[in-house]
């Protein structure tokens, strides 16, 4: 089987995704909406595409599943049953380490805290995906920590960062390996209004510029408003709860 994505396949393509966590006595939800309250989280994804390129901001109150979709997505987390192609390859059906060398090549993920690696400098940061990937090309990361305006800050560790500054070195080390897709969990919920608005246009020029679809969560108003494309979650399982 080719290792390299398919050029007019999807960013992302899911398809009958299902995941439950059992509860205590081994029963599960069956969708988001019958959780409510609970601490479990359900999801029940009937179809969601991005186009390569493609923007989507995606909403939903705590506990819709946001997170756990994104990690789904990633291959972080395994799923009941259902279809995620990513690049046009399904990561249910992948090994664990096939997975992951798919992912490091052709996704690029901004945790809401970052995850950046305390023991690193910014430049070994953002070379880290591409190590994973097979294939390290150092002038590239020093490109990208240029472009997001930390070329000063190359051999800086996290806690030598601002918060601002660490979210752009989370950025630049998602695009290190030229992904299909990038998945961006609240990026801008670390800072204040302006940073904010500074860090998301930084984030969409910086894919178009790369060419990346991008798929960000986000509860502020504000940031989805800047979206011409927006997806509620909750109410996209209500839906598939009533179609069932």
């Amino acid at each position: 089987m080719a290792s390299a994505s398919t050029p007019t396949a999807d960013a992302l393509s899911v398809r009958d995704l299902r995941k439950s966590y059992a509860l205590p006595r081994g029963q599960k939800h069956e969708t988001a909406a019958d959780t409510q309250a609970s601490a479990s989280v359900i999801l029940d994804i009937p179809q969601l595409r991005l186009a390569r390129a493609e923007e989507l901001a995606l909403s939903g109150p705590s506990g819709s599943g946001k997170t756990t979709l994104l990690h789904a997505i990633a291959g972080i987390l395994p799923v009941d049953s259902g279809v995620i192609e990513l690049a046009g390859r399904d990561m249910t059906r992948m090994g664990e380490a096939q997975r992951d060398r798919w992912r490091a090549r052709h996704l690029g993920y901004v945790f809401q805290n970052f995850q950046l690696l305390e023991g690193f400098s910014a430049l070994e940061n953002v070379c880290l995906p591409m190590m994973f990937a097979g294939s390290v090309d150092e002038s590239r990361a020093r490109s990208l920590l240029d472009r997001v305006g930390l070329q000063s800050r190359l051999h800086h560790r996290p806690r030598q960062l601002s918060v601002g500054q660490r979210q752009r070195v989370a950025l630049a080390r998602a695009l290190a390996s030229k992904p299909a897709l990038v998945i961006a969990d609240e990026p801008t919920g670390s800072l204040d209004r302006e940073q904010a608005r500074a860090a998301l246009a930084l984030l969409r020029d910086t894919c178009r510029e790369n060419g990346c679809a991008l798929l960000l969560v986000s509860h502020d108003q504000d940031i989805l408003g800047a979206f011409d494309r927006r997806l509620d979650l909750d109410a996209l399982q209500r839906q598939s709860k009533q179609r069932s």
